[in-house]
């Protein structure tokens, strides 16, 4: 949760939360995967640019079930 201590460490050892640089305010919900409730997933960046970040809707559905209770988080970072 964005509110959690080790979230909090991140960013106050200068991590950028790269969901929140790209997307602003909207929630990033990656738990569970068949209905996002929760935001539980980060990707966090120090001395590189967010490019962007996104998340991964499709999740693959195999014999009846899906493969991962979280939905992916993906991103891009470059050299500043």
């Amino acid at each position: 949760m964005p509110t959690e201590g080790a979230i909090a460490a991140l960013r106050d050892a200068g991590f950028t939360d790269a969901w929140a640089a790209r997307n602003g305010a909207a929630p990033g919900f990656t738990h569970t995967s068949d209905d996002p409730t929760r935001r539980i997933d980060y990707l966090f960046a120090r001395g590189l640019a967010v490019d962007s970040a996104a998340l991964e809707f499709e999740l693959p559905y195999d014999a009846g079930a899906w493969v991962s209770d979280h939905r992916g988080l993906s991103g891009q970072l470059s050299a500043p």
